[in-house]
């Protein structure tokens, strides 16, 4: 059964856009609790039948899988009553290994913004390990999704991470055994920038300065008075905010990172940039370029990564080490002045 949507201003979307020859009304109505977006010339007629789509969706079983990838098709094309839509949507797929129903807010990849078919690449996963996955379609924030979900079990064993106090840590098969968390203190996805800390303090603040900085300008800790080259627990921020059995990584830490993975960056990974690190057994954590905070505000954000270390330069105690890196180099083990807001990266024991 047919039912009309009143196009109404006070209840409704219409927005206007201008192309190269014309402008063109762009509808927006509700329809099955999701908004339908068409512009006004290309279609037939704005009579719909309630729960139609604007788009048709689907996607494939998987065709590979691998111990972390696997591959599977998608197709997308507008609805028979839609001819043709004049601003370009974007397709992607969305996954999760917890989520039995992905969301864009999950992991996802983008593949194009054409009505085609597409080839999935999944990349970068964990082995053994059950992942969800469908195709979707976003259209000026409204994200539309194909209605039947799969899912593939990659190859391989699954490996032992560890959660503490709500916070995974991946073991990245390293020498040493170090586990190395998932996310950035203050971040809720790995792609998050999370929150920014001068070297030993545990709190946020809006200005960051030798003038602001607990330990003052001439650092009454960690000098060479006191001799202390590492931060203690009460002054580590991913201890004092995530529990006693997390703590930063020091710097013979980051440099053990550095020297047994692979490190690869990337310009738009779920909508981040950063670097994807590899460890030994093919486990990945990702980096984001969160930048850093000083008294002139965010700086290098998206393209720069500093991550705190929890040591001490012991040969200019006003400085401490931390990991700095671009899309063009990774530093493992850079100093400079403890004022400096940055990203931490907590690590864990097995």
């Amino acid at each position: 059964m047919k039912k009309l949507f009143s196009l109404f201003f006070s209840l409704l979307l219409a927005s206007i856009f201008t192309t190269a020859s014309a402008q063109q009304n762009i509808f927006v109505w509700k329809n099955g609790g999701n908004l339908s977006v068409i512009s006004s010339e290309n279609v037939d007629s704005v009579s719909f039948s309630v729960g139609s789509w604007l788009f048709k969706i689907t996607t494939s079983t998987a065709v590979s899988v691998t111990t972390n990838s696997f591959k599977a098709m998608a197709s997308v094309s507008l609805n028979e009553n839609v001819k043709s839509l004049s601003v370009s949507p974007e397709v992607g797929v969305c996954y999760s290994d917890e989520n039995s129903q992905p969301t864009y807010s999950d992991s996802h990849e983008v593949l194009g913004s054409s009505m085609t078919d597409y080839t999935i690449n999944i990349n970068y996963i964990d082995p053994g390990t059950t992942y969800y996955y469908r195709t979707y379609v976003k259209l000026l924030g409204e994200v539309y999704y194909d209605p039947n979900v799969y899912s593939i079990t990659t190859l391989g064993t699954k490996p032992q991470n560890k959660v503490i106090n709500g916070h995974k840590f991946i073991d990245l098969g390293l020498p040493s055994g170090l586990l190395w968390a998932e996310c950035n203190v203050g971040a809720s996805t790995p792609y998050a920038d999370g929150d920014y800390y001068a070297w030993g303090e545990t709190q946020t603040k809006s200005s960051y300065s030798w003038s602001t900085y607990k330990w003052g300008s001439s650092p009454a800790k960690y000098n060479s008075s006191d001799g202390k080259t590492t931060l203690e627990a009460s002054d580590d921020v991913a201890t004092v905010k995530w529990g006693k059995e997390c703590r930063m990584p020091s710097r013979a830490e980051f440099q053990e990172l550095y020297n047994k993975c692979d490190w690869t960056w990337k310009s738009n990974y779920n909508g981040a940039s950063g670097y994807l690190v590899t460890g030994p057994n093919n486990q990945t954590i990702f980096l984001p370029a969160s930048g850093y905070r000083s008294l002139g505000g965010l700086g290098s954000h998206g393209s720069c990564g500093y991550y705190w270390s929890r040591s001490l330069n012991a040969s200019d105690t006003d400085c401490a080490y931390y990991l700095d890196f671009n899309s063009g180099y990774v530093y493992p083990s850079y100093s400079n002045d403890r004022y400096y807001g940055r990203s931490v990266r907590p690590v864990a024991e097995k």
